[in-house]
């Protein structure tokens, strides 16, 4: 499984790939269905399963002053993504900066540099933006 650390500056050429998108704290059971589709539908098509995930919480960032628990470690979570058949994850680094991005130049970004041919969200998916607000 490959690991790149900063979506921006990989020169990793990618093509046609399905990227499950998500903070993923903690692979349970939901995270896990959400994955396992994604492998299933990149393997179907021939291509690489992507997971985009951060390596540090982005509510982090915006609440400074709160403290957020997480249920896995990044090496445990790479670890089970690894188990789950995951191709490659991305986990990024969130600054300020980062979260500037709206989510049209963030999937811009996810076009250009993942090449996304489909891209996989849980239900309670939302931008940062909402957040920040």
């Amino acid at each position: 499984m490959i690991v790149v650390n900063d979506i921006l500056t990989t020169d990793i050429d990618f093509n046609d790939t399905y990227v499950a998108i998500g903070n993923f704290d903690g692979v349970h059971y939901g995270h896990k269905k959400l994955i396992n589709e994604t492998v299933r539908a990149a393997r179907e098509n021939g291509k690489q399963a992507v997971v985009f995930t951060f390596a540090n919480h982005p509510m982090e960032i915006l609440f400074p002053e709160k403290k957020f628990d997480y249920i896995n470690t990044n090496e445990e979570k790479l670890y089970l993504l690894e188990s789950l058949g995951v191709d490659v994850v991305v986990m990024q680094e969130v600054d300020k900066n980062f979260l500037e991005y709206t989510p049209l130049e963030f999937v811009r970004i996810l076009k250009n540099k993942l090449k996304v041919k489909e891209i996989f969200i849980g239900f309670n998916f939302s931008f940062w933006q909402r957040w920040s607000r």
